[in-house]
């Protein structure tokens, strides 16, 4: 009932700002969806015209639940690849084995299991920082943190060969393109610092996915 009360007041807030920011373009329509939100009415102007506009407040930007939530995005998103590539159903349950046992990343991962759970079909979770994967295993890095799926009984590996060659040329591809950025004089004079930074970030994260799968493809091949 809480987390219920605390959805509908989070979704109040979002949709009141967003009638306000819109009501300068489409005055009428967002004067009359507005008048329906279900305000405590002590609190409610008597038009959204004379009500404050929204303003930036710093005591709502959840940075740190941000980038968990990015994380598990990315992860699901990886997950379901894998499964796409290796023809296993979107349906089918695997475990998830995370070689990691930072404190931060296992908490975070335990408390957002639920969204595996539901929409990567994850049925067990597991960390093992020193986790040595048989060659009948998936793996991937995702935002630094590397995982592990066993896919023994679930897939044929040739496949599963293909699929990590397939990702190891895209990413050799997109890794020569951002290399080719940072090592272009005009990029660097006229970028800001902010784009600079996003392509350096862009272009470790890819060189560690391709060592990782480079080598996952040998202990696979073995």
């Amino acid at each position: 009932d809480k987390e219920k009360a605390v959805s509908k007041k989070v979704l109040l807030k979002v949709l009141d700002a967003s009638l306000k920011l819109l009501h300068p373009f489409m005055p009428h329509i967002t004067e009359e969806l507005w008048q329906e939100l279900p305000f405590n009415s002590k609190y409610k102007e008597k038009s959204i015209m004379i009500s404050d506009f929204p303003k930036i407040e710093n005591m709502i930007n959840f940075e740190n639940e941000a980038n968990q939530m990015e994380i598990i995005t990315a992860m699901i998103s990886e997950i379901r690849t894998i499964k796409g590539a290796s023809n296993i159903k979107p349906s089918t349950e695997i475990d998830l084995i995370i070689a990691t046992e930072n404190k931060e990343t296992t908490t975070s991962l335990e408390e957002n299991f639920v969204y595996l759970q539901r929409l990567a079909k994850v049925s067990k979770l597991y960390f093992d920082e020193n986790h040595k994967p048989g060659n009948k295993t998936a793996s991937a890095i995702v935002k630094g943190i590397k995982f592990f799926i066993p896919l023994d009984g679930l897939v044929d590996f040739s496949e599963e060969i293909s699929r990590i060659k397939k990702e190891i040329k895209k990413l050799e591809k997109d890794f020569v393109k951002t290399e080719g950025k940072l090592n272009n004089e005009k990029f660097l004079s006229k970028a800001a610092p902010k784009a600079i930074e996003k392509e350096k970030k862009k272009f470790a994260e890819m060189k560690e996915k391709i060592e990782h799968l480079n080598k996952r493809l040998s202990e696979i091949e073995q």
